[in-house]
C-alpha cells in the first residue's frame, strides 16, 4: 500500500487506533504486586527445532548479501531464511484484482532490510524479526507494489537459528492506501508490547489500506496481536480500528472507529470502545445508500486458550 520504501530502521511506528486523528490510549504496567502474583511460571524446556527449520548463517552478512544482490536475483538469498520469492508487479496486481495491463516489467527493487530484537518466544530469548522491503515500479504510482518478507527467528547458538513457523508477508498495491488519518509509508508496520506476559513481548501489527483515486474513496486501519507459541506465530487478537467510505468531495457520511486499551494483570485484558459516527447530509447531497445509526459499544477481551475472546 505505500508509494515509497524508506531505508529507515525505525520500527515503533504509531498509527491511529481511535479513528483517523488520534492514537490509542496506553495503559501503564500493572503494580508490582500484580506482576508478582500473575507472572508466568519459569519457561519449560524450549521446543525442539525440526531439522527442516534450522538454519546456520550470520544475519549481518546475510543482510549485506541481500543488499548487494541485483534486482530480480534475490530469490536464492531469501530462500536461506525460507522467505517467499517476490513476484513481478504484474502478477501481484492481477492476484489482487487490479488492472495490470500497463504494469512495468522491471524486477522488484530492495528498499532495505531491518533486523529487530525482542524477547518473543521466552523471557530473555532475544529473538529476531527480519523484514526485507521491496518496491516495484517506483516511477509509476498507479502500478506500484510494496512487498514485505518477514520472518521470526529463535536463536539456538551463535549464528544458528530456528525459523518460527508462519510469516507476516504482504504484497500490496501502492494505490491501496487510506485517504484519511495518518497513513504510514509501509502497508504493514510492527512494534512490540507486553501483552500476555510481563517477561516477553507480543508482536503488534498495524495494517492500512483504502482507495484515494476518483470519486469513491475508502480508508481502513487494522490492528492485530501475534504471539510466538511453541515456535509458531499465532494471531491472538485482531480489530478494525477505523473504516470509512465516501464520495469525494463530500466528507464521510459514516465512520466506524475503535480505541484499544490494555489493562490489569498479565495476561492483560483488552478494553475496546467502538463508535459509529454519522454526518448530517446536506440538502443538495445525494442520499446515502444505507442509513447510519450513531452508536457506541464497549467490549472486554480476556486471554483464554492461547487467544483473546470477548467476555
Amino acid at each position: 500500500m505505500r508509494p515509497s520504501l524508506p531505508g529507515s530502521r525505525t520500527l515503533l511506528v504509531v498509527i491511529l487506533l481511535s479513528g483517523p486523528h488520534a492514537p490509542a490510549a496506553a495503559a501503564p504496567d500493572p503494580p508490582a504486586a500484580d506482576r508478582a502474583e500473575t507472572a508466568a511460571p519459569p519457561p519449560a524446556t524450549p521446543p525442539v527445532c525440526p531439522p527442516a527449520r534450522r538454519v546456520r548463517l550470520d544475519l549481518k552478512q546475510w543482510k549485506a548479501q541481500l543488499a548487494a544482490t541485483a534486482a530480480g536475483k534475490a530469490t536464492p538469498v531469501l530462500a536461506r531464511l525460507q522467505l517467499a520469492p517476490v513476484p513481478p508487479p504484474k502478477r501481484v496486481l492481477e492476484a489482487l484484482g487490479v488492472d495490470a495491463a500497463t504494469a512495468c516489467q522491471r524486477a522488484p527493487v530492495l528498499g532495505g532490510v531491518d533486523l529487530f530484537t525482542a524477547d518473543l518466544s521466552a523471557p530473555g530469548s532475544r529473538d529476531r524479526l527480519v523484514q526485507a522491503r521491496f518496491l516495484s515500479c517506483t516511477d509509476d504510482y498507479q502500478n506500484q507494489v510494496v512487498s514485505l518478507r518477514v520472518r521470526v527467528l529463535r536463536p539456538l547458538a551463535a549464528n544458528e537459528w530456528c525459523l518460527v513457523e508462519g510469516d507476516l508477508d504482504v504484497d500490496q498495491a501502492g494505490t491501496d492506501t487510506p485517504c484519511l488519518g495518518q497513513p504510514t509509508q509501509l502497508p504493514r508496520t510492527f512494534s512490540f508490547a507486553r501483552v500476555t506476559d510481563a517477561r516477553r513481548r507480543t508482536i503488534v501489527v498495524r495494517d492500512q489500506g483504502g482507495h484515494c483515486d476518483g470519486v469513491h474513496r475508502r480508508s481502513l486501519y487494522q490492528l492485530s496481536y501475534w504471539d510466538v507459541q511453541a515456535d509458531k506465530l499465532r494471531s491472538i487478537f485482531d480489530l478494525t480500528t477505523h473504516e470509512s467510505e465516501y464520495k469525494s468531495p463530500s466528507p464521510p457520511f459514516k465512520e466506524t472507529s475503535a480505541t484499544v486499551t490494555l489493562g490489569g494483570a498479565y495476561p492483560r485484558q483488552i478494553a475496546v470502545r467502538q463508535r459509529v459516527s454519522c454526518r448530517k447530509v446536506a440538502p443538495d447531497e445525494p442520499k446515502p445508500d444505507e442509513p447510519c445509526r450513531q452508536s457506541t459499544r464497549r467490549a472486554r477481551y480476556v486471554f483464554v486458550g492461547g487467544q483473546y475472546v470477548a467476555r
